[in-house]
């Protein structure tokens, strides 16, 4: 106390001393240890407190207090060799320990990690990396930017070995063997990572990370009724999570098994309607297998879910002609403009297709407004023309040419068109009149400057 007392009124060579005297009868005493140091480092003598420190440590190894105490102080001093050799000395004895302080190691082993990283320092990057996947709760991620770290010198083999030896000695972790199991998947040694994940399944039946990891193998190598039972499993252990249920689907689809399929996929709608994705399996499941009956059906529900999805309304229309139903795909497209008349895709859409039905009653009605939409659209009016002609309404045919005309005075084509019809109309002086000024404006567009 007395010493701590000279410490702390500034006397910090009367402190030093009998602290000194104090520890040379009662050599382990902690307390007087730390206070030596901080003694030290008072009076600008980091350098010489390491050793009374190291001493005390290495009496009482695993003590984290005193540990961290003296790993701060070689920090301060700017003794880095030193600093970075006891970290890993000071890890290894908190690891030894019967009930490792868990947050403290994962602190000093990030530490280590940077300070290798920093120097570039492969193999102690490497090394803290590997405690880390070992020790954290965030170990999938250490060991993702372990095997990134290795695989970027090159050094895969290393890692497999480094994460092998680490699973040999901790067989019952789950996430270290998936990463070794994965690290053969990267050296394209299928079996020994089906290897790996069956010996750790062996043991961890249970685990969910390992039967994944494995159906998807399996899902990779087309073996579906292996693929099939993992997820299956899965799906028993933790039947809330989607992800399951859909590989689980896949796989049954891919062994003909349909009916099953499709009830796992519209469970997975029905559970929740409001994710997109889980529609698009169900609709697919049918549409691959070229079932538009079925797939339009549930590209309907889903539309009426999300009415603004223009690639579901364009494959209901893809679905209804498949299946023949042309009425029904005309209605859909006549339904997506009326959702939004402006919209002059969905209108060419839906005019494309009554034309290929030659309903051209209905397209001339569409070609009308959309030549009103974009009137700057030549093939608007041009088609819009033909389709009224078709039609026999060579009146509105003429207007429909003359509006074309007053925006495109130079298309000669047009001008013949409109010509003709107003012959047939027993238009003549209309019929020169429209020859007339067409050449008149090409002579002038000749000799301008």
């Amino acid at each position: 106390t007395r010493g701590i007392m000279h410490r702390d009124t500034g006397d910090r060579t009367k402190a030093v001393s009998f602290l000194e005297d104090f520890l040379r009868r009662n050599p382990h005493h902690k307390g007087a240890v730390l206070a030596l140091g901080q003694a030290y480092e008072a009076g600008g003598r980091p350098e010489e407190a390491v050793a009374p420190l190291l001493a005390f440590y290495r009496h009482r190894r695993g003590d984290l207090e005193a540990g961290r105490e003296l790993l701060g102080l070689m920090d301060r001093a700017g003794l880095m060799e030193k600093s970075d050799a006891f970290r890993w000395e000071l890890i290894s004895d908190l690891r030894a320990l019967p009930s490792p302080p868990v947050p403290e190691l994962n602190a000093m082993l990030y530490q280590a990690f940077q300070t290798a990283a920093a120097r570039q320092d492969d193999e102690g990057t490497t090394k803290a990396l590997s405690l880390l996947a070992e020790v954290s709760s965030d170990s999938e991620g250490y060991r993702s930017l372990m095997v990134r770290l290795l695989l970027e010198r090159g050094r895969l083999d290393a890692a497999v070995k480094l994460l092998g030896d680490a699973a040999k000695r901790s067989p019952l972790n789950p996430e270290l063997r998936r990463t070794v199991a994965h690290l053969h998947g990267l050296r394209g040694d299928e079996a020994a990572a089906l290897a790996e994940l069956d010996d750790a399944a062996r043991l961890m039946p249970l685990e969910p990370g390992l039967l994944a990891d494995r159906g998807e193998l399996h899902t990779r190598g087309r073996r579906w009724a292996k693929a099939e039972a993992d997820f299956r499993r899965l799906v028993e252990l933790q039947p809330a999570e989607p992800a399951w249920s859909r590989e689980l689907a896949r796989a049954l689809l891919e062994l003909g098994r349909f009916p099953e399929a499709v009830r796992l996929y519209e469970g997975l709608v029905r559970a929740r309607p409001q994710e997109r994705e889980r529609w698009w399996n169900l609709i697919y499941a049918h549409s691959d297998r070229k079932l538009h009956d079925g797939a339009a059906r549930w590209l309907k529900e889903y539309l009426a879910q999300f009415p603004g999805d223009d690639e579901a309304a364009a494959l209901l229309v893809h679905e209804f002609e498949s299946a023949g139903r042309l009425d029904e795909a005309i209605r859909a497209l006549q339904d997506r403009v009326n959702l939004d008349p402006r919209n002059a895709a969905r209108r060419k859409n839906l005019v494309n297709l009554l034309m290929e039905e030659e309903r051209f009653e209905e397209a001339a009605e569409e070609y009308f407004l959309l030549a009103a939409l974009e009137p700057a659209d030549r093939e608007h009016w041009m088609t819009l023309a033909y389709v009224l002609e078709t039609l026999g309404r060579q009146r509105e045919a003429a207007a429909a040419l003359e509006g074309y005309l007053a925006r495109f005075p130079r298309d000669g084509k047009a001008a013949e068109q409109l010509a003709g019809l107003y012959l047939e109309l027993g238009e003549k002086q209309k019929s020169i009149a429209v020859l007339r000024r067409y050449f008149k404006g090409r002579d002038a567009g000749k000799t301008a400057p």
